[in-house]
């Protein structure tokens, strides 16, 4: 049974044990159709089969499906290759995605107050908008990234090797912790944290939002915190979406101006910003060449 275009029925792969669990999203390690590890994310809770599932035909998961049918056909060293999809027995959807190994960035910023060297973080930056320009020329919608699904290792040369993994599924775990969380009667919390989902000014601006995305994700890198701040959940939305982000010139004067005022345009302004990650990185690159 092929899952590309099947949701429904059990996907029957091997488990060898949990990797991590957010909010709703279990991900396991297992083995791949050809004998290869390979990362089981599945999304909900287990239940007996009569929990409320997702409407096969809803907005949200058309989408999801068009997004793993892109990353099917989708082959590129940045991307954790998709292998399968489909729907559990008991309504929880699956996918099954090469397994990149290595740390994930969350890891590297919670080890220190972030990544300590400037020519790390224009490497993972590079490589993190690579994956992004080729999701969005492979067609895939849902490009949201957390540190958490950046995955960085050494490939067989040494060199830094970096895997954008779960790409395509934020939307949907965020419709299932809400689903779920309605029936559960609470109040629904946003899974992906809000300083990480672009506001729309950006999201309906293309490339722009995946700036926004790799903008968020080098502040993070290079501070240990996001450029969003607030006491409450609401207080964060409230400061993304009136553009109201911390100035790196601020937290840490050894970076140029230059610097605070790219990461600030491209927090803010979709206009204003780069117009796509390679270029974000170039401006990038240009203005810490003096360090």
């Amino acid at each position: 049974m092929s899952g590309a275009d099947c949701l429904s029925g059990v996907m029957p792969y091997p488990m060898h044990g949990t990797l991590f669990s957010q909010g709703l999203c279990t991900a396991c390690l297992s083995t791949g159709p050809n004998g290869e590890y390979a990362v089981f994310r599945v999304f909900g809770v287990e239940s007996d089969g009569s929990q409320d599932v997702l409407d096969l035909n809803s907005e949200i998961v058309t989408g999801f499906r068009q997004d793993m049918r892109c990353l099917l056909r989708c082959h590129h060293p940045a991307v954790a290759r998709v292998m399968d999809f489909g729907v559990t027995s008991d309504g929880r959807f699956f996918v099954v995605h090469r397994h990149a190994g290595g740390t994930s960035l969350r890891d590297m910023i919670d080890a220190g107050s972030g990544i300590s060297r400037i020519w790390q973080v224009v490497m993972l930056a590079q490589s993190v908008a690579a994956a992004l320009e080729t999701a969005f020329m492979c067609g895939v919608s849902d490009r949201q990234v957390i540190p958490d699904d950046v995955i960085v290792s050494p490939d067989a040369a040494g060199n830094i090797r970096v895997t954008l993994s779960g790409i395509g599924t934020a939307r949907l775990h965020e419709e299932v912790a809400r689903k779920y969380a309605v029936s559960q009667g609470f109040i629904p919390i946003p899974v992906v944290t809000a300083p990480y989902v672009p506001p729309e000014r950006f999201a309906e601006s293309g490339h722009r939002q995946d700036v926004y995305i790799l903008a968020v994700l080098v502040f993070e890198m290079l501070t240990g915190t996001v450029p969003f701040s607030g006491d409450t959940y609401l207080e964060i939305m409230m400061n993304v979406y009136a553009g109201r982000p911390e100035r790196l010139s601020l937290l840490d004067t050894v970076y140029p101006p230059g610097l605070s005022h790219l990461l600030y345009v491209s927090l803010t302004d979709p206009e204003g910003c780069p117009a796509r990650p390679s270029a974000f990185v170039y401006h990038l690159q240009s203005v810490i060449d003096p360090l």
